[in-house]
């Protein structure tokens, strides 16, 4: 193994972390086509490298190009940590996403949602006057449907809590607006 490996353990596991293609492009004199990079990672491929630091994508075409051309995954758990991110999963989606307050909490933001809609769409004059502008110029533009958009638009910029908040001046007769 080469100065450019770094060996990372875990128990008796030993797993390789190979940065040749990386640093070797970095070396002086030293340049390497695509071609040579994709031969280079299949064959540390085939000598049972977990990971291969393959350069930097972002800066170098060629190096873009090498990544592209890989036939596997470039980053990727092992099969131990594989079955565990699974079994992580299962429990997340029994536990958690499918628990009852969840799904008591969606359906609420679905209805908030849905009534901040039907309202806004009903009368645009409840929306604030910059944003009645930017729906009725739509409204004009694509009828009902950039009517509808606008005020989608207008709603999915709005974080959760400023949509409950909406919600409660609009449709709360005790609210101030």
């Amino acid at each position: 193994m080469d100065d450019s490996s770094q060996r990372q353990t875990d128990g008796d596991v030993v797993r390789i972390f190979d940065t040749t293609l990386r640093d070797g492009e970095q070396s002086p004199g030293a340049t390497l086509t695509s071609d040579e990079k994709v031969e280079i990672a299949r064959a540390l491929s085939r000598l049972g490298v977990d990971a291969i630091e393959a350069g930097f994508p972002a800066a170098s075409p060629d190096d873009l190009e090498a990544v592209r051309r890989q036939q596997r995954p470039l980053i990727a758990f092992s099969d131990e940590m594989r079955e565990r991110n699974l079994q992580l999963k299962r429990f997340l989606r029994n536990h958690l996403y499918r628990h009852y307050r969840v799904h008591r909490m969606s359906a609420k933001a679905v209805r908030v949602i849905r009534d901040l809609f039907t309202a806004f769409f009903a009368d645009p004059r409840l929306l604030p006057l910059e944003t009645q502008h930017k729906v009725a110029e739509q409204q004009q533009l694509h009828g009902d449907r950039g009517q509808a958009r606008g005020v989608a638009d207008y709603i999915a910029g709005m974080t959760d809590r400023y949509a409950i908040k909406e919600h409660q001046r609009v449709y709360n007769p005790g609210e101030l607006t």
